[in-house]
């Protein structure tokens, strides 16, 4: 059954990172409903996060093959209802 996941990716700020992220999911044939990216409060850190309709199986896989980028220092997943506590979260983070 698809749920609505948030991944969230902190990566080098790289030409070419988001497209590479998108890929991942591309791949899949997966959707990317909702995308923001922004600077993170470490300089030359980029913070992807994506709002993705999928299983739970199918988002371990994801979140494990986007660590596997050589640019990808950290990346999670947060399901439906957490999503808004993890958006909060993450824009704290990101100022």
């Amino acid at each position: 059954m698809k749920r609505e996941f948030l991944v969230t990716t902190l990566a080098q700020d790289r030409v070419g990172l988001l497209s590479r992220v998108a890929m991942v999911f591309s791949r899949r044939g997966i959707n990317i409903e909702s995308l923001k990216v922004a600077e993170s409060a470490m300089k030359g850190i980029a913070a992807i996060s994506m709002v993705v309709l999928t299983d739970a199986r199918t988002i371990k896989q994801i979140v494990k093959q986007l660590e596997k980028q050589v640019e990808v220092l950290q990346a999670f997943s947060a399901e439906q209802p957490d999503i808004s506590k993890q958006i909060e979260n993450h824009i704290q983070y990101a100022s």
